[in-house]
């Protein structure tokens, strides 16, 4: 005896009987006889492709909506939303797909979505530095411009600023997975250039006084 359709696990709905009488015509036009398992597999396949590809819709737009208007975002932030677009994508395909190689379909459904987070999560990292470069560059032009007027009279009281400065990044810097690495690395290229303007000034002043002890060694010598 045939199997009914209710007896596969669900009910035909329009385009699932529209591909079943396509696959008994594909059938029929090769030359063989029509099979209920074989056609419902084919129904599956294509039902599960398109869970699949609408599942994969909801997602990107869930997460364009997360995420959309807020700038770079803090790592947990980021992962958060991403979490709550997947479990709507998820619940969408088991919803929608059917048979028993759906779970196939549902392991590439996880491996889109992770490919699709990888290259969001690339792009709000880019997006943090830059901003986060921009913020330290705007707000460091007060500590550059005393060093360069050498109104700092000691290399500490230059390091005390940069301490200060690196602090207020930490508390109102723009937010982002590697800020701290950021700053840091900022911070590090400031002191190196603000140890070589001290060195070359000490150097400058030595160069000075021994300048002006050579004149006066040669006027007591005449």
């Amino acid at each position: 005896p045939t199997r009914r359709s209710s007896d596969l696990g669900k009910a035909l709905n329009g385009d699932m009987f529209w591909n079943l009488c396509k696959s008994y015509v594909d059938s029929i036009n090769q030359g063989s006889i029509p099979s209920i398992e074989s056609s419902w597999s084919y129904i599956c396949k294509n039902e599960c492709l398109k869970a699949l590809d609408d599942a994969m819709d909801l997602f990107n737009k869930t997460l364009q909506e997360e995420i959309q208007n807020e700038g770079p975002l803090y790592e947990e932030e980021l992962k958060d939303k991403y979490l709550i677009s997947k479990r709507e994508a998820m619940k969408s395909f088991e919803q929608t797909a059917v048979g028993e190689g759906k779970n196939k379909f549902l392991e590439q459904l996880k491996e889109k979505m992770k490919q699709k987070f990888h290259y969001i999560k690339q792009d709000n990292d880019q997006s943090c530095e830059q901003e986060c470069i921009m913020f330290l560059r705007q707000n460091y032009t007060e500590i550059e411009r005393a060093l360069k007027n050498q109104d700092y009279p000691r290399f500490m009281d230059f390091l005390q600023d940069i301490v200060q400065f690196k602090n207020m990044f930490e508390e109102a810097g723009p937010p982002g997975s590697n800020r701290k690495e950021i700053a840091a690395d900022f911070c590090f290229k400031a002191v190196m250039e603000a140890a070589e303007f001290f060195l070359g000034n000490t150097i400058n002043e030595m160069n000075l006084h021994k300048t002006l002890a050579d004149e006066n060694v040669k006027k007591l010598q005449q």
